[in-house]
């Protein structure tokens, strides 16, 4: 009796907590739950979505949007995909932080970019780009696993874009979609198939 090859069980755990569990796991030097975050986790436990009225993500525009405003849409949505990514590119870099102010210390940000909130107990973590003004949360654990996209800083910004698990080995994009595709594809490109 041949079993499945294990490549699609692996695209079955979600990805988006994998994809936190991954950096909160690599900040805090493994998962011995010795390290605990001194930030509150308010901004990551907030999922519902201030839908914006974005278009979709088609190449078209829709009647109530004009192009500009959908290629803007599109550019800040990039915004996010680079905060993200910048995020991943430097959780090489930090060992057994302790808070977001240890993993800033640690980390190699750009000028403006720091994490906000960093909780190793909730699998939370948020980035936050000051010149920009927007922020990005991820949480790994329990039922509000996720990333949720911020306008503004981790404390106090307002959500714009929510990302979550569906089925699989999907992600539902929550909110305004112009925001959030971008950074729900390169989730997908890094930890899919």
């Amino acid at each position: 009796m041949k079993r499945p090859a294990p490549r699609p069980a692996l695209r079955t755990a979600a990805l988006l907590p994998a994809a936190a569990l991954a950096l909160t796991l690599t900040a805090c030097g493994g998962g011995d739950g010795s390290a605990s975050g001194d930030a509150s986790s308010s901004a990551s436990e907030s999922t519902s979505a201030s839908a914006s009225a974005s278009p979709s993500g088609s190449a078209s525009p829709s009647a109530s949007a004009s192009p500009s405003a959908e290629a803007s849409g599109s550019a800040a949505g990039l915004r996010y995909r680079t905060l993200i990514t910048t995020l991943f590119d430097q959780q090489g870099t930090v060992q057994n932080a302790t808070s977001a102010k240890d993993f800033n210390r640690q980390a190699k940000f750009p000028a403006g970019v720091s994490v906000g909130i960093f909780d190793a107990k909730t699998k939370s973590i948020c980035i936050q780009d000051s010149k920009q003004d927007i922020a990005l949360t991820f949480t790994g654990a329990g039922e509000a696993s996720g990333v949720v996209l911020l306008d503004g800083a981790c404390k106090g910004g307002e959500v714009v874009s929510s990302l979550v698990p569906q089925g699989a080995s999907d992600i539902a994009v929550k909110g305004d979609k112009s925001l959030g595709t971008p950074v729900a594809d390169y989730l997908k490109e890094t930890f899919g198939s």
